[in-house]
């Protein structure tokens, strides 16, 4: 399965405040997860630019995502990354490598976030049974 098509499917579904979602059209929800999914590795990236692209102010932007998602669109942003790094330590990716292609400054702050959201470290995360990749079935 194509990254962006699990990341459409499982993270921002998870995330949506049902009750309130009717409030937004849902392509206001389509064009952020196609924006996210384009510039999630810019390491630049920043939320006025975000709000920019999707033609609204930076307040309108943080208001729709703190109702219809209860997060803030850095927060969102940083979700999308995690997930995506998950997906490269399942394939045996190195940590650095992971943190620059998802658009972290440093491998250190890549591992503070990914613990953050996950519980434990990148490294760890990747030694993890449960999470190991194909590598181990395939020896």
């Amino acid at each position: 399965m194509e990254i962006q098509q699990f990341l459409q499917q499982n993270l921002v579904p998870q995330y949506i405040n049902k009750e309130k979602a009717s409030i937004y059209n849902s392509p206001c929800l389509e064009t952020l997860g196609a924006y996210i999914h384009c510039n999630y590795s810019n390491e630049k990236l920043k939320v006025n630019d975000f709000a920019i692209s999707l033609n609204m102010t930076e307040r309108t932007l943080r208001r729709k995502c703190k109702i219809l998602l209860n997060t803030s669109p850095s927060e969102l942003i940083n979700k999308y990354r995690i997930e995506v790094s998950k997906i490269m330590l399942k394939q045996n990716k190195l940590i650095g490598f992971i943190a620059i292609e998802i658009g972290f400054p440093s491998h250190s702050h890549f591992s503070t976030v990914f613990k953050k959201h996950v519980g434990m470290s990148p490294k760890e995360f990747k030694k993890c049974p449960i999470y190991e990749s194909n590598k181990s079935k395939n020896t």
